[in-house]
């Protein structure tokens, strides 16, 4: 198995390099989106120094549209990295540790759930992400309000396996409220250059169900998001 905490805290730079790499090792029908703490970075989010991991979705292109990538193709890139990849049980995520000449980092190529419940992102969710993305070569970067939504996605997750009573340890807890901060930290960053563009949130929130909407629209809101109400009750 990949331990995280064998690798080393990824930096701006590190981050820089290691897209690179990654997109450099693609093949035409491929992309990579940045989300998460190297997207913090990149965005220029003050709060985020460095960040434990760097957290990725590999998506292909497939009849004109962005889909992600199944296991065996992210297998396929990470041992071509000159790794071996560590497969999720279920299959939600892929992971490796990847070396260069800034240090051994972990990388976690997210794919997400199918649909219905769980405590991880919908690939519907991160598909729309994608087709939302700006494309820099093979590099897919998300519009800030797709990672505040994302954020508040974790929230949520979070804060179900704190209500499930799975958190005798508090660890859950403590990472609700890091995602809480981190959706506050992106809306501050967006409103020091512009609006926010409520369209891509609500497009995103399209592709969740009923309840789900609902709680990361909740967050969203009491992190300040300019929404006119919070979308009814329980």
């Amino acid at each position: 198995m990949v331990d995280p905490s064998r690798a080393d805290p990824l930096t701006a730079g590190a981050h820089k390099g290691l897209i690179a790499w990654i997109a450099s090792m693609l093949t035409p029908d491929a992309y990579v989106m940045v989300i998460g703490g190297g997207l913090m970075m990149e965005s220029g989010i003050r709060r985020v120094i460095t960040t434990k991991d760097e957290d990725v979705v590999l998506l292909l292109v497939v009849s004109g549209s962005l889909q992600v990538a199944d296991v065996s193709r992210i297998a396929e890139l990470v041992r071509a990295l000159g790794s071996e990849p560590t497969v999720r049980k279920d299959q939600t995520s892929v992971s490796c540790t990847l070396g260069t000449d800034d240090g051994r980092f972990f990388v976690e190529f997210v794919r997400g759930r199918r649909a219905g419940g769980g405590y991880f992102v919908s690939r519907a969710v991160l598909e729309r992400v994608a087709a939302r993305s700006a494309r820099e070569g093979r590099v897919l970067v998300p519009p800030l309000e797709a990672l505040a939504f994302l954020k508040a996605w974790a929230a949520v997750d979070k804060a179900k396996l704190v209500r499930a009573g799975k958190d005798g340890q508090g660890y859950h807890a403590a990472r609700e409220r890091a995602f809480r901060d981190d959706v506050q930290a992106v809306l501050g960053r967006i409103l020091d250059v512009r609006q926010v563009d409520g369209a891509v949130v609500d497009e995103l929130l399209e592709a969740c169900g009923r309840d789900r909407a609902r709680e990361v629209r909740r967050v969203l809101i009491e992190a300040g998001w300019p929404f006119e109400s919070d979308g009814g009750g329980e």
